[in-house]
């Protein structure tokens, strides 16, 4: 009886085993990008924790500044640092007046030598 060789041949068939082993590379590589994707989503969601909360004590710090802010703004401390410092208001100095036209005519008139 004459029979076919090549299905009653005991070697392996190449090309199934690179078949196997690209489907085998392939499932691999796509493990591994998953895998890596997620701890660079891990470690950006980590980064956001930590900004957002340097941004929570940036503003916290921020409202404690705006509050001495105000605090210095406020009448009743000017008036204290004004007291303490002997400083006295714009409004109550005397205004002294000056025409621009005597100016220039003194300008004029001065002589130096007698």
């Amino acid at each position: 009886m004459s029979r076919n060789r090549i299905k009653s041949s005991q070697s392996l068939h190449w090309m199934m085993v690179v078949k196997y082993v690209l489907v085998i590379g392939l499932f691999s590589v796509l493990g591994l990008s998953y895998v890596m994707c997620k701890t660079h989503i891990f470690t950006l969601a980590q980064q956001v924790k930590e900004q957002e909360k340097k941004l929570a004590q940036t503003e916290e710090e921020n409202s404690k500044l705006d509050l001495v802010i105000n605090q210095l703004k406020s009448p009743r401390e000017l008036q204290r640092k004004m007291e303490r410092k002997q400083l006295v208001l714009v409004v109550e100095l005397p205004h002294v007046r000056m025409d621009s036209g005597t100016g220039a005519n003194v300008a004029r008139t001065y002589n130096p030598m007698p």
